[in-house]
């Protein structure tokens, strides 16, 4: 059997990733660059390839790139820093699935708007669009008094102005002075 260096190239095959990730996983310090020589091309250590397996499932598990560096610091440490740094990323994402669960209520009852909406109602009286445009976040009886205002008005919602970035300001006044509409 021939050995074959390892290049990138073949790297990113076993691991099953893009070049350019291996690249940026470099520039983010979580895969070691080797010296590039004089000729050729750089070979990498065997271990390149779990490194980069192991950043990929520390993804698939939620850890962020940042939180991952963490890991493959604390590699050489005690388990009771890895265990707390886990621990951490668990109770976060116990907050989120809190955040998640209170967002899917809240997107529930502007769907049940919808359904309490009587039939024909014209789009622009949708329930749902009046809560979103009047910034609906005051609950269940808030979006119910939306409802039956949106149900007595034909108003279309009045949306909340939006502000204009610099280049839009400029790129508005220049068309204003030559005559053109954007």
């Amino acid at each position: 059997m021939t050995y074959r260096p390892l290049t990138i190239g073949r790297i990113a095959r076993s691991a099953g990733v893009n070049i350019e990730t291996i690249r940026y996983y470099q520039r983010r310090g979580l895969v070691r660059e080797p010296p590039r020589p004089a000729v050729g091309y750089r070979h990498y250590p065997a271990e390149t390839v779990t490194y980069i397996c192991f950043i990929k499932h520390a993804q698939r598990l939620g850890f962020t790139l940042r939180e991952i560096g963490e890991l493959l610091k604390l590699n050489d440490g005690h388990c009771a820093d890895v265990h707390s740094l886990v621990e951490g990323k668990c109770e976060r994402i116990r907050a989120q699935v809190r955040d998640l669960k209170a967002l899917s209520a809240s997107l529930r009852r502007l769907a049940d708007l919808c359904g309490s909406a009587p039939d024909g109602v014209a789009p622009e009286a949708c329930p749902i669009i009046h809560a979103l445009a009047d910034g609906a976040e005051g609950g269940a009886e808030r979006d119910e008094a939306v409802v039956r205002h949106t149900v007595r008005s034909t108003d279309p919602p009045q949306l909340p102005n939006t502000r204009l970035s610099r280049r839009e300001v400029s790129a508005a006044a220049l068309d204003s002075a030559s005559g053109y509409r954007v």
